[in-house]
């Protein structure tokens, strides 16, 4: 099967397998069916890879329009979207779900050609996931899903709705070894339809935290500047005009305070109309950063991450912000806001839309030194965390059990 698929492996990555094998024998085989290739994934794979005594084998179900795929690495990479699949993971339409289903077919031959023991699905609700996981399950592999949900905000699980997806997550379930989520959000969102909480697991995902925690400032960020930031797409659900008003009508008060927009995407023309010409200076623009390193040093010149966002799964960018030792404000709706941001320690919490707070946080914030205060807090806060949530422990753990 894996010659009729797109595999990419380096040498290296042959030459690391073959030594790990010489040296345990024949290792099990862990398949994860992961949406897309980022960054993020990579990094955590990499980890998967390198610290468990498994052969790891990723296949990717979509295409990314923005990232592609690093060489090299301790993993195999099997490629299953084509031009249709375009960074999308949920089916919409009927031609979706038969084109899905049919992709869990060649998920299983790729289980089957691996001699797989091991699957697991990142996501849980396309067809296609499905069909390999009853075949996995039947066939006697363990298998796990994992998953970035969040109950706050979730209302499926009331009403009619709330039945039917009760049912729905409770039909996956009789499918699992066990479920992986990011934090308490998680947790709770599953056992809000019926899950047992002792088949639940924290396996968070995460960046490459040194790369943040190591970064200097950009050279071309003046050190006499304060400077919030905004990173994510500009899409309604991020919340970016909201974050571009309150600085324009705040930009007086903190004359020493600029703003820097990070991210693109279809809101990022209005955004820059928002700006008047007297602020143009003072919000930056700059787009998408494809260099990750790049990425770092922008953090490393800001103080303060603004992300209020309607809702978020999860919410990576908060573990940039905490690496790279800033001050948080953050809305409710954030997953990784109720694991990293404590109000009033290390950041501040309020309700997504509405301006009055977003306006007083950020003016507080500013205050007297309050977001070095805090931003040195997110740094230990961080620390403390990853004392008792790290993404290999946790599959190690749900491989144990």
């Amino acid at each position: 099967m894996l010659s009729r698929v797109r595999v990419e492996e380096s040498t290296s990555d042959n030459k690391n397998l073959r030594t790990r094998e010489n040296a345990a024998g024949s290792l099990p085989v862990m398949v994860i069916a992961s949406p897309r290739y980022s960054p993020y994934f990579d990094h955590l794979h990499r980890r998967f890879a390198a610290e468990l005594p498994l052969r790891l084998v990723v296949v990717y179900t979509h295409n990314s329009p923005r990232w592609k795929a690093a060489d090299g690495g301790v993993y195999e990479k099997v490629f299953l979207g084509d031009e249709r699949d375009q960074d999308e993971m949920v089916s919409t339409t009927i031609a979706d779900h038969v084109r899905e289903f049919r992709k869990g077919k060649r998920l299983i031959e790729v289980l089957k050609d691996c001699g797989a023991s091991v699957f697991m699905t990142l996501g849980y609700r396309d067809p296609g996931r499905l069909r390999a996981l009853r075949w996995a399950k039947t066939n006697g592999l363990l298998t796990f899903a994992w998953s970035d949900v969040n109950a706050l905000g979730d209302a499926g699980h009331v009403g009619l709705r709330g039945l039917w997806k009760r049912q729905y997550v409770l039909s996956v379930d009789r499918l699992l070894h066990r479920w992986l989520v990011c934090g308490s959000r998680g947790i709770e969102y599953l056992t809000n339809y019926g899950v047992a909480a002792n088949r639940i697991v924290r396996s968070p995902c995460e960046i490459d935290y040194s790369r943040f925690e190591k970064a200097v400032r950009a050279d071309d960020f003046p050190v006499d500047r304060k400077r919030f930031l905004f990173c994510g797409r500009m899409v309604d659900g991020k919340r970016p005009l909201s974050v571009v008003r309150a600085f324009v009508k705040l930009a007086k008060e903190l004359s020493e305070w600029d703003l820097i927009v990070l991210g693109d995407g279809p809101m990022l023309s209005e955004a820059r109309q928002i700006v008047p010409k007297e602020l143009v200076q003072r919000v930056r623009f700059e787009g998408f950063v494809r260099d990750a390193d790049r990425v770092a040093r922008i953090f490393a010149a800001c103080q303060v991450l603004v992300h209020v966002p309607a809702h978020e799964p999860w919410g990576l960018v908060v573990n940039e912000a905490v690496a790279s030792g800033l001050a948080v404000i953050a809305s409710r709706a954030v997953g990784s806001a109720a694991e990293l941001v404590t109000d009033g320690q290390n950041g501040l919490v309020i309700d997504h839309d509405d301006a009055p707070a977003l306006e007083t946080a950020m003016r507080q914030i500013t205050q007297a030194d309050v977001y070095a205060r805090f931003g040195k807090a997110s740094r230990e806060k961080l620390r403390s965390w990853r004392k008792t949530a790290d993404p290999v422990w946790g599959l190690r753990e749900a491989l144990r059990s």
